[in-house]
């Protein structure tokens, strides 16, 4: 048997498509509030091309980086930001679509799981967090 504390549980509605997690993107001077979905299989962390604009970026400025899917690939473009969620704050390089109307915001494994520890019990809607940071100090 092992156990495991954390510091943070969520709630979500388990009767939904996705895990969503209200989280804050943020530069020097500007941020947007985003409901993310957890997503286990993507390597990066993805955002609609809208909200890097709200946040001042030239999304074509960003280093390009391609996503592949099961269905084919799109183009994405790297900046970097401070994502906030609950009381952690991580900087990290979140990939803003390229496709005005891409439209979905993915929390992947670069910039969040690999910052998180987390728990789930999907049954009951519930995503426990800490920090690794936190673990580590």
């Amino acid at each position: 048997m092992h156990t495991l504390n954390f510091a943070h549980l969520v709630n979500y509605d388990a009767g939904l498509t996705g895990i969503p997690i209200v989280i804050k993107l943020g530069v020097i001077g500007s941020s947007a509030e985003v409901t993310a979905k957890l997503d286990t299989g993507a390597t990066d962390c993805i955002f609609a091309r809208r909200f890097g604009e709200q946040l001042g970026f030239d999304i074509e400025a960003g280093e390009p980086v391609r996503i592949g899917t099961a269905t084919g690939s799109f183009l994405t473009f790297r900046h970097y930001v401070t994502l906030s969620v609950l009381d952690y704050e991580f900087d990290v390089g979140a990939c803003f679509a390229a496709d005005e109307h891409f439209n979905r915001n993915v929390l992947g494994r670069f910039g969040f799981l690999d910052r998180v520890l987390l728990g789930l019990n999907d049954y009951e809607g519930q995503l426990y967090l800490n920090s690794l940071a936190e673990l580590w100090s």
